[in-house]
């Protein structure tokens, strides 16, 4: 037979006080509503989904009672400048559109004019962000680095969480620092 000691280690539950009861276990209680509100959220999505498609066919019934009294009962079909200008309206649209996308046909078809601007070495890619060829190898080569943009047209980066500090330009609104030194031009557009 266990003794009142070895009964309260094994349940962990004081019977006297109720002390123990998974009711008094904050962590556990947050976990079960957490799961629970996520099961109920997921679940009414699924219901949403899956009831999507009544919805749509009360509605495709409904249109159509709506058109049939409109156009039938009502005399509807009689009404010439109602088609009219529905006509029109569909016409207007149809022709945007067919415009929208013979401007973009022309404007855009023939040979791809996208050009890359070819792979970047480490020295080149150092002397664009005004820093040393060494600290872009060794970015290359991490596996994580932060970037910190600071105000004064510099971006800080730190890598792998080590606390080596690369400090290199970074303008984007001031092209002219970043070509001042290199032969190559910005392309203005």
């Amino acid at each position: 037979m266990l003794s009142d000691n070895e009964t309260k280690m094994k349940t962990k539950v004081d019977p006297v006080t109720g002390e123990g009861l998974i009711i008094e276990r904050s962590d556990i209680i947050e976990k079960q509503r957490f799961s629970n509100l996520s099961f109920k959220f997921y679940s009414w999505v699924c219901w949403l989904y899956l009831i999507r498609s009544v919805v749509v066919l009360i509605l495709w019934y409904l249109g159509i009672k709506i058109s049939y009294f409109q156009m039938i009962n009502m005399k509807g079909w009689n009404n010439f400048e109602f088609f009219l200008f529905g006509m029109l309206m569909l016409s207007g649209i149809f022709l945007f559109m067919l415009y929208w996308n013979r401007y973009n046909f022309i404007r855009f078809s023939g040979p791809d004019r996208r050009s890359s601007l070819g792979r970047s070495d480490s020295h080149s890619i150092a002397r664009y962000f005004a820093t040393k060829t060494v600290t872009i190898d060794q970015l290359k080569n991490s596996d994580k680095v932060e970037v910190d943009v600071k105000e004064n047209d510099t971006v800080e980066l730190v890598r792998d969480g080590s606390g080596v500090k690369v400090v290199a330009l970074y303008a984007p609104q001031n092209l002219d620092l970043h070509f001042k030194g290199i032969r190559c031009k910005p392309v203005k557009r």
